[in-house]
């Protein structure tokens, strides 16, 4: 695999905030910026658009389908 050479430009705080997380870590600063991107990008730091939020079937309430907070409390509304 190729190894591609770019510029970051980041703001200080956030580039102290890498540093210290990648010291931490007992990690480069390259290992640990490979390692978010990475994580981005495999849509695991942000879930990606369109994912949907998990379904479950039945819960101990008898609701079925799409649980909604207003469906468990309506007799306290």
């Amino acid at each position: 695999m190729g190894l591609r050479r770019t510029t970051l430009v980041l703001e200080e705080a956030l580039y102290r905030q890498v540093k210290q997380v990648a010291l931490d870590q007992d990690k480069s600063l390259r290992q640990v910026v490979q390692e978010a991107l990475r994580l981005f990008c495999e849509g695991r730091l942000f879930p990606r658009r369109g994912t949907r939020m998990p379904r479950f079937g039945a819960y101990r309430f008898h609701v079925k389908g799409p649980l909604r907070r207003a469906q468990l409390y309506e007799d306290r509304v």
